[in-house]
């Protein structure tokens, strides 16, 4: 008889096809871990998950397919896909495996796993990343005050663990390029502030940058102007009103930072077509319930 151990947390209810979070830097959707004393096959997403995934092999063979080319998957082995990357992992054998994974996103994974150097493709990491995954588990499970923070915590450290290993760079090194952080400070501003009139003069002011090469580096490492970022971020919060609340497309323009509510619905129903399928269906019945033109 065929047996398997496994536990599955999540911080919201989890579709088969994943979530694309782009209100947080970073964000772990789900993660968990699971023990199976014999094959139980394999997974194949043939169009991946919308969200990052990573698994940390920690006893037993695993297959991990890439691309068409099929990796033997040992212990203390780390396999990563990509968002929307097809997927097919599973047993090598019928002996026992022991596997923790992890699917993550938010609007900084991709320049975290860039700067990293970390993309899809299978990697060795000379370490047992057992205790940062339970602890991230632990937080995600128990969902105390600031556990989104706190997982994303131990998910950069486990990510920083397997690019060290990776790119053999477990010693000391330099310090961290300055412009991240003043970057991740500013983003963090305009989080605080979205409500409120905000210039790309007081950004880059707060950086310490000319607006010039505060504009060039932000592009630079969000791929996107801080004025588009600053509009994103604001209609995803307004997003969020919507389904939540019964507030009034008014109410939620002035709460967005929008004093003109005809410019704010335009802009809306934009973004809506522009993110609906990453916003997820369930945003569907709540719009219909505030109309644009409701007051």
């Amino acid at each position: 008889m065929k047996t398997m151990k496994a536990l599955a947390v999540y911080r919201l209810l989890d579709l088969e096809q994943g979530h694309e979070d782009l209100s947080e830097y970073l964000l772990v959707n789900c993660a968990g871990y699971y023990e199976a004393e014999e094959s139980f096959g394999a997974t194949h997403r043939l169009y991946g998950r919308k969200d990052w995934y990573l698994a940390f092999n920690r006893a037993g063979r695993m297959k991990y397919m890439h691309k068409k080319l099929m990796y033997d998957i040992r212990e203390n082995m780390v396999f990563i896909y990509a968002p929307n990357d097809e997927q097919y992992y599973g047993q090598a054998d019928d002996n026992p495996i022991e596997n923790y994974w992890v699917h993550f996103t938010g609007y900084g994974a991709a320049s975290i796993m860039e700067k990293l150097g970390l993309t899809s493709g299978v990697y060795h990491v000379d370490k047992d990343l057992t205790d940062y995954f339970e602890k991230m588990i632990d937080e995600l499970a128990n969902k105390f005050y600031g556990f989104e923070a706190a997982s994303a915590a131990w998910l950069l450290v486990i990510l920083t663990e397997v690019a060290r290993y990776a790119h053999s760079k477990v010693g000391p090194v330099s310090t961290a390029d300055r412009r991240y952080s003043e970057i991740a400070k500013t983003v963090q501003y305009i989080k605080d502030n979205y409500h409120r009139k905000i210039t790309i003069k007081e950004l880059a002011e707060l950086s310490h940058f000319s607006v010039s090469y505060y504009c060039s580096i932000f592009r630079d490492i969000l791929k996107k102007s801080p004025q588009q970022y600053l509009l994103e971020y604001r209609l995803y919060r307004a997003s969020d009103l919507v389904i939540r609340t019964r507030l009034s497309i008014r109410e939620i323009a002035a709460m967005c930072g929008y004093n003109d509510q005809l410019y704010f619905s335009k802009k809306y129903k934009q973004f809506l077509d522009a993110h609906l399928p990453s916003i997820g269906k369930c945003i569907v019945t709540p719009i219909k319930r505030h109309p644009m033109t409701q007051v």
